[in-house]
């Protein structure tokens, strides 16, 4: 089981707007120039796209989707193994 989720299918992340578990996006990765913003970009970005974010913060980051898809930025120095 994933340590991040309250129980099957139930994510550690809840959208306080419908108090329900994320469901789309399942991961997220993100490296920012002080690890409190990466922390909280980290967490918009189960929410929104990142090109919102990046108009006020400057960052790099990997979301994972529930149906497998994996969304990267072009500015990430990673890579990713499947």
């Amino acid at each position: 089981m994933n340590r991040r989720a309250w129980g099957d299918g139930l994510h550690h992340i809840l959208d306080a707007r419908t108090g329900v578990p994320v469901r789309d996006v399942v991961a997220t990765w993100v490296v920012a120039d002080h690890a409190a913003i990466a922390d909280g970009l980290a967490t918009a970005l189960f929410f929104v796209d990142a090109s919102h974010l990046r108009e006020s913060f400057r960052f790099s980051h990997v979301r994972m989707f529930a149906d497998g898809r994996a969304e990267v930025s072009s500015n990430f120095d990673g890579e990713l193994f499947t």
